[in-house]
């Protein structure tokens, strides 16, 4: 009698602690899937506001903020694109600047075309090792960044610019060299660049030659460049394929005064995107590296910053435009001129 009643105390504890097992297991389970659904949700983007300097974080009028922002997003329309060109990353130039541009994009999770000069006075990218590092790594680990090239040397010669007006082996030798230090570096990451941006928007026909002779499949100036006299005209070249290169030019500057480097409203950025995408189909907005600094210190403007991330929040907000890369645009058009 003993030894069943021991038996029944057993069995009894033995089912409690199953109890507690399958309870403790149920909640894990709960919590696991809970947070899968918060991650893999589309509708819902934590947005977390950092800097990179170590002093922006430490100095109490630069808080680190986290919050959670709900965004509708709605399929845009496929003529509906947006590309973001950041111009002027160079090495050993503004780096703390260029690093929060991108990481910016990054956190946002809108792609971004970073033009790149590869050799500045002397310094080409290979000696600057943190840069390549960081960009090599972000471009590979996200799939939002494109590195494409920007010139040269970005020095303005008395032809006009840093290639227009001079020979056609000196502007082929050039552009060739820089695609050769900017593959070198990127390629095995990203693959070749593809994207050629001309520097000071000055260029002849010798340039696009040299460009499409080096293998970029991208030339990308400014919009106003085609256009016949006074503007009216409708480009020709633009988001077309001439010379076996597709036109991708710049058609709005994200910098309303070039003085001050006063940036332009998010309503006004929103409405110029629904203008232009209208237009062209396509919205390519070009801005500098330094536009984002203070007074060209290698210094973020956190003003300038958080009204640069209105411009994105409200881009992405509208739910109206498909953001993309020069180099993931090309791709497209391309399969859509031959099916």
């Amino acid at each position: 009698m003993d030894v069943i009643k021991v038996i029944l105390k057993t069995s009894s504890t033995s089912n409690m602690a199953k109890s507690v097992v399958i309870v403790i297991g149920a909640i894990i389970i709960s919590l696991v899937l809970s947070s899968l659904y918060t991650t893999l949700n589309p509708t819902y983007v934590t947005r977390t506001e950092y800097l990179t300097l170590t002093e922006y974080r430490t100095q109490t009028e630069y808080r680190t903020l986290t919050e959670t922002t709900t965004i509708t997003r709605k399929p845009p329309p496929p003529s509906r694109t947006v590309i973001f060109r950041l111009d002027d990353v160079a090495p050993r130039f503004l780096p703390t600047v260029a690093r929060e541009i991108v990481e910016t994009f990054l956190r946002k999770g809108v792609p971004l075309t970073v033009a790149i000069v590869p050799n500045n006075r002397g310094i080409t990218i290979l000696d600057d090792v943190e840069l390549s590092l960081f960009l090599r790594t972000v471009a590979k680990n996200s799939g939002l960044i494109e590195i494409a090239m920007h010139g040269w040397n970005h020095t303005e010669y008395p032809t006009g610019g840093e290639f227009k007006g001079r020979p056609f082996e000196d502007q082929l030798y050039y552009i060739l060299e820089g695609k050769r230090l900017l593959d070198h570096v990127f390629s095995n990451a990203t693959g070749p660049v593809v994207t050629f941006t001309v520097t000071y928007n000055l260029y002849d026909e010798n340039t696009v030659k040299a460009a499409k002779q080096a293998g970029f499949k991208i030339f990308s100036s400014k919009l106003k460049q085609h256009w016949w006299d006074n503007g009216v005209t409708p480009p020709t070249r633009h988001n077309n394929f001439h010379e076996g290169l597709l036109f991708l030019d710049w058609n709005f500057y994200l910098i309303k005064d070039e003085t001050t480097f006063e940036l332009h409203a998010a309503n006004e950025v929103l409405e110029t995107c629904r203008l232009r995408t209208a237009l062209y189909g396509v919205c390519v907005i070009m801005f500098h590296v330094q536009e984002l600094s203070m007074n060209w210190q290698d210094r973020v403007d956190l003003d300038k910053l958080r009204k640069f991330e209105a411009i994105l929040d409200s881009l992405l907000g509208a739910g109206e435009f498909e953001f993309m890369t020069m180099s993931s645009y090309y791709l497209r058009r391309s399969a859509a001129a031959n099916p």
